[in-house]
């Protein structure tokens, strides 16, 4: 009996293992005597294949008793059972399964759906985001326009005139009449003729803008000559028009161009006719006819002639003096035109005045003995004898 236990067992044994294999070739089953159909009193009794209680009932090939039972390719319980089995191809790599590749199927399908998905949401943001800086873009524009017809300005005019008053109104007008200019009028001060690019401000309540204007400068100005109709000059002496006469107008040092037709010869003795002419930058013109004499003077009466011309022109009046005091002394001659007022000549004819301090004590002491020298020491002339240079 324990014979036929043991015999079962390992016939069991070998039928779970042969179960768990994926393919069969062929299941050798070898009976012993003990397992051959018998009686009723034979052991194991009651566990024939077929019957109920035997231990491998139903589980024969077929019949329910034999290993591997239900294995057999084909039958629902084998490990490849149809549904679950790989299929080899002609390569030998084994295809998915029918149920893997669904699977797959599935999931590339979510995953397609996932984009599509994700697609359409990013479509949405993007058409938001453009919808939203297209509002910000027509609000700024709609900004702009508010304000540039608020701090708009028209220039009505372009060309100032030389030493006239420098309003900005007079040149730029706001189209919005709340809008003010502001300039400093007096900070415009052109040095000359020409093109000027000014910057002023617009303000209407709290907006205020810079704006840039060209204006041309232009001289209207017609210059002005002056100084003495008739003119006295010694024989041979260069003739420095701006010496004697002064010009009026807004170009600056104008009187250094002054010109005389026909130009008077200063070699030979008498009057002589011309007429001075001058043409500012903006060719503005003016004339001055004028009378030259020309004398010949020498020694005291030149130095003396020098001085009372020079004094005149210092001073715009002739002097009070009845009689000039001459006196050489090295290289230079003085000239005492009035109580206080030395003039000195050099040997080229230049005249200039005889400058000192008055604060200096020693200086002004110095000029007080000039002047006592120059009493004591020099030749008289009577005023009389250079009257037309007085």
């Amino acid at each position: 009996m324990a014979i036929n236990q043991n015999i079962q067992t390992n016939e069991h044994k070998r039928v779970q293992a042969n179960a768990k294999k994926p393919t069969v070739t062929k299941a050798t089953v070898t009976k012993s005597n003990a397992q051959k159909q018998g009686t009723g009193n034979k052991p194991n009794a009651g566990t024939k294949p077929g019957t109920g209680n035997k231990p491998n009932a139903g589980t024969k090939p077929g019949t329910g008793s034999k290993p591997n039972a239900g294995t057999k390719p084909g039958t629902g319980n084998k490990p490849n059972a149809a549904g679950n089995r790989s299929v080899t191809g002609k390569s030998g790599v084994k295809k998915p399964a029918k149920s893997l590749l669904d699977s797959k199927k599935n999931d590339k399908r979510n995953t397609d759906r996932n984009r599509r998905k994700k697609r359409r949401m990013s479509g949405s943001g993007k058409s938001l985001i453009a919808a939203l800086l297209f509002g910000i873009i027509m609000a700024l524009i709609i900004t702009c326009i508010m304000r540039g017809s608020m701090l708009s300005t028209t220039q009505i005019a372009g060309e100032y005139y030389l030493d006239t008053n420098f309003d900005i109104y007079n040149f730029v007008e706001p189209k919005n009449e709340k809008a003010v200019l502001i300039f400093d009028n007096s900070s415009f001060q052109p040095d000359g003729i020409g093109d000027y690019e000014i910057e002023y401000t617009v303000q209407c309540g709290k907006l205020k803008t810079d704006k840039k204007i060209t204006i041309h400068v232009a001289d209207a100005d017609t210059p002005l000559i002056s100084g003495p109709d008739q003119l006295t000059v010694l024989l041979g002496e260069e003739i420095h028009w701006a010496d004697f006469y002064q010009v009026t107008d807004s170009q600056p040092g104008l009187a250094e161009s002054l010109t005389a037709s026909p130009e008077i010869d200063t070699g030979r003795t008498g009057t002589q006719t011309t007429t001075l002419k001058v043409v500012d930058w903006y060719n503005n013109s003016s004339t001055k006819d004028i009378q030259v004499l020309v004398q010949d003077l020498q020694g005291k009466y030149y130095y003396a002639a020098k001085a009372a011309r020079q004094y005149k022109l210092d001073m715009g009046i002739s002097t009070n003096a009845s009689v000039l005091f001459v006196y050489p002394k090295d290289h230079e001659t003085y000239v005492l035109a009035d109580s206080d007022i030395v003039y000195t000549v050099a040997e080229d004819g230049s005249c200039s005045t005889y400058e000192y301090d008055a604060e200096n004590d020693s200086e002004v002491s110095a000029f007080s003995e000039l002047v006592t020298t120059i009493k004591e020491n020099g030749e008289e002339v009577n005023i009389l004898s250079v009257s037309d240079f007085k």
